[in-house]
């Protein structure tokens, strides 16, 4: 449990890393009432992302379960190596095209208290057909032992470290003295830049280390 835990949270904190979040949230911090607006926009991310992995987990997970009950180690090892395989793909996708698509993302600028609730719901929205990074950990804990509690409680972890650059920013900008929006701009314009570049790094890392485990334990 404790490998799948830590499998869980490395594929999160890679994921978390990611620009349709940070940037329009790095972009309220410097608009009026911005705490709040952070707030709002963090809850629709958290919640929108966290409904859909346990409705994943409790519906078609189980459904998978039930047509597989009795899963080999070496199916579970292949799991692990396709995961693997899928945050490779991710990171030479990203290394190679992900600054167009950083120069793609809203910044929200009308967005309101509500509207950045909605802003943040609709960008997870969108983004979870291609959210491979998620659908990999939920892969692995649709594939582990842990019974349905339990996974609901991976999800959990996975979606509380994906907003917690979001909180980070939230609790910085709630302390912020003035001129700190100069130095946040300054930071949404690095990660404009290069948070594809991290984002592909660490992605491939884990890939990498995942693919290396189910490699070596498949027999």
């Amino acid at each position: 449990m404790l490998a799948l835990a830590l499998l869980v949270a490395s594929i999160a904190l890679a994921d978390s890393i990611n620009p349709a979040t940070v940037l329009p949230v790095l972009y309220l911090s410097t608009t009026p009432h911005a705490v709040r607006k952070i707030a709002s926009f963090t809850l629709g991310v958290a919640l929108t992302s966290l409904a859909f992995g346990i409705a994943f987990v409790v519906g078609p997970g189980q459904l998978i379960l039930g047509a597989a009950p009795h899963l080999t180690e070496n199916a579970k090892h292949f799991v692990e190596i396709g995961v693997g395989v899928a945050l490779i793909a991710l990171a030479v996708a990203l290394w190679m095209k992900g600054q167009r698509l950083t120069e793609r993302i809203p910044k929200g600028e009308s967005a309101g208290k509500r509207g950045s609730f909605a802003l943040g719901a609709a960008i997870i929205a969108v983004e979870l057909p291609t959210a491979f990074p998620y659908f990999a950990a939920l892969a692995a804990i649709i594939g582990s032992d842990a019974n349905l509690a339990a996974q609901i409680g991976y999800v959990v972890l996975f979606n509380f470290l994906f907003v917690l650059p979001l909180i980070a920013i939230l609790v910085l900008r709630a302390r912020a003295a003035e001129g700190a929006e100069r130095r946040i701009e300054a930071i949404g314009e690095w990660i404009r830049k290069y948070a594809h570049i991290a984002f592909a790094v660490l992605a491939g890392l884990a890939g990498v280390g995942i693919l290396i485990v189910g490699l070596v334990d498949l027999r």
